[in-house]
């Protein structure tokens, strides 16, 4: 069998894009924004989404690369991974996703926030660098809930550095 047939992906070619429902989707080449909007707005549980080594650009306009989206119903089972988030409010924002899974992403030139999950993310390989609004609620590099896992990432340049909810590991 091939891969589509073993595990069918949906191609996400521009943005905006919103996903509705749970399944794996991939980045065709780079995708970039030029106004104030959100780029992959999740709206489902269970999704995964390879960035198949490209970038996401949000060109200093887009609010967030990845996000939940607004007043959304807690979400779990989200993996991001395999790529970069370039020039956005927010790289990846996620608070009431639990269970996600973020590897391999590099994320930089982020107005607000890097990587934010909820209780029981795991985060690997990734970094994070330059978030320009350094403060006590904004300018954390990674932010994930209660009982999560962080390891083999870096954060650089940002004003919060790496923050973690109750029984967490950082390594």
């Amino acid at each position: 069998k091939s891969l589509s047939e073993v595990e069918p992906r949906t191609p996400i070619s521009s943005l905006p894009y919103t996903i509705a429902q749970p399944g794996s989707y991939y980045l065709t080449g780079n995708l970039g924004v030029n106004s104030e909007i959100d780029g992959i707005t999740v709206q489902a549980d269970d999704v995964t989404i390879d960035l198949n080594g490209f970038e996401l650009n949000g060109n200093g306009w887009g609010f967030g690369a990845v996000t939940e989206g607004a007043a959304s119903p807690p979400r779990r089972n989200w993996r991001i991974y395999n790529g970069s988030i370039v020039e956005w409010g927010w790289a990846l924002y996620g608070p009431s996703v639990s269970n996600g899974q973020i590897d391999h992403v590099r994320a930089s030139g982020i107005r607000t926030a890097g990587l934010y999950l909820g209780a029981g993310a795991r985060v690997s390989d990734c970094s994070v660098e330059g978030i320009s609004t350094p403060s006590s609620t904004v300018g954390v590099g990674i932010r994930v809930g209660g009982g999560a896992t962080v390891e083999s990432c870096s954060v650089r340049s940002v004003g919060g550095g790496i923050g973690v909810g109750a029984q967490s590991t950082v390594t």
